[in-house]
């Protein structure tokens, strides 16, 4: 498998400019990546397989505290905010996958947040139409 572009900004980036923050798991699962992925350009990055297809990613991480492997409950400090990679100041850029028929896809992580009444893990739809197949 390899990395496609999304043409759209398939994440959401948090921050407060504060480097150093905790950032947490959304839910429960296991860590597939924990590091400087190829494709990251230099970024510190974990993903968290979560089961039944989905996946979330946290990018641009000043320190990564887990490990390749390594189950992590919701709530779990995973590192903390961060300046890595091509990045223009201290921020979280927070992203969903899931996959369809086999196939990777980004989706719009916006509507899976709890204060639209979903979570990254428990989606409202099985296969959202915003998304990006990743080839």
């Amino acid at each position: 498998m390899t990395y496609q572009q999304p043409s759209f900004h398939a994440a959401i980036d948090l921050g407060n400019g504060r480097c150093g923050d905790p950032v947490l798991a959304a839910g429960g699962g296991k860590v597939v990546i924990a590091g400087i992925p190829r494709r990251a350009l230099g970024a510190k990055v974990v993903r968290i397989d979560h089961g039944k297809g989905w996946q979330t990613e946290y990018g641009h991480l000043g320190t990564i505290s887990v490990h390749v492997g390594q189950l992590v409950a919701g709530g779990e400090v995973l590192g903390t905010v961060g300046n890595t990679g091509r990045s223009s100041g201290c921020h979280l850029h927070f992203a969903v996958r899931k996959r369809v028929r086999g196939v990777w896809h980004w989706v719009d992580p916006w509507p899976l947040l709890p204060q639209n009444n979903a979570a990254p893990v428990e989606p409202v739809v099985d296969a959202p139409a915003a998304t990006t197949p990743v080839r």
